[in-house]
């Protein structure tokens, strides 16, 4: 099993056309989605977002670890950053990825808000 996801998402940027931070028409909550158009923009709620619109909810990796174990016998599970498992896992892709200038690699350094889970024999 190999599931993938973002365990965090950072709060909703919700701005009008001026600039000004819009009043909310919903209760902040800790996990609560964000609701983003295909512009790019945030909104409070799907219920009154445009008709097409992404809506993402971050996944808890902890509870989500627990859930399998309980659910599969006699299986290892692991948790971790999506930069680690690449590390682990594809060692010749990151290496693909990496700036020949700078070294940097868009597969481990950004996305830090990404998390896998994997289950084995």
């Amino acid at each position: 099993l190999l599931l993938a996801d973002f365990d965090w998402l950072p709060r909703p940027d919700i701005l009008n056309t001026t600039g000004a931070r819009r009043r909310r028409l919903s209760i902040e909550a800790d996990g609560e989605p964000i609701v983003t158009c295909m512009d790019g923009l945030d909104h409070e709620c799907y219920l009154n977002a445009p008709q097409h619109c992404d809506i993402l909810f971050p996944t808890d990796f902890p509870k989500l670890a627990a859930f399998v174990e309980k659910h599969q016998q006699r299986v290892k599970v692991q948790n971790m950053k999506q930069s680690e498992f690449l590390r682990s896992f594809g060692p010749e892709q990151v290496q693909a990825t990496k700036s020949w200038l700078s070294g940097y690699s868009p597969l481990v350094e950004d996305f830090g808000n990404c998390s896998v889970l994997v289950s084995s024999k």
